[in-house]
């Protein structure tokens, strides 16, 4: 949509006598915009819908409750019921609108914290820089969620059967030996 002063040049342009294709060329706009601009008479069309459907919000409150939450069938009832014309996306639209069927937005569920009832546990490979030498480890961290401590420990290769316990881990705070550029 091309903005009222534009508009108004364009319209005074051609009833100076210039044609469209050049009023085009000059304002880069296209002809179809020029011809439409032209016959609009310059001004602004007219923008506001008159068919928009105002539903009560209410009524939507009312026949959801007795629909179930259905809203294919709160659709059925506002046509045969309330004699309602309404499209099925603008009705869902409404719903969402008046946040009708949603149940409140919740960032997680809420666990409370119960000392050792959840850990996390996580192996991933590392090469750590020794001096001049890389060497390939096995990182195994545990996180231990009520305490929010983290523990560290690295070996050359990862046995599944090895029993992990806080006791045989070192805190994440006292691992400090290598530069962390060279994790992979």
């Amino acid at each position: 949509m091309k903005d009222a002063n534009k508009r108004k040049a364009i319209f005074l342009l051609f009833n100076e006598g210039m044609g469209v294709r050049e009023i085009s060329r000059k304002l880069h706009v296209s002809t179809n915009t020029v011809s439409a601009i032209i016959a609009q008479k310059g001004e602004m069309p007219e923008l506001a819908r008159k068919d928009k459907i105002h539903i009560d919000p209410e009524l939507l409150r009312r026949l959801h409750i007795r629909c179930e939450g259905y809203a294919q069938r709160m659709h059925e009832m506002l046509e045969e019921e309330e004699e309602i014309k309404i499209g099925y996306s603008t009705l869902t639209r409404n719903i969402r609108e008046l946040g009708l069927g949603q149940s409140k937005n919740q960032r997680c569920d809420q666990k409370p914290d119960v000392p050792g009832a959840e850990m996390q546990h996580d192996t991933s490979p590392y090469t750590v820089k020794f001096g001049t030498t890389r060497v390939k480890v096995i990182g195994s961290v545990i996180y231990m969620r009520y305490s929010k401590l983290r523990y560290l420990k690295f070996y050359r290769s990862f046995n599944v059967n090895i029993r992990l316990t806080p006791s045989s881990l070192i805190p994440i705070s006292y691992v400090v030996f290598f530069d962390t550029a060279y994790m992979g």
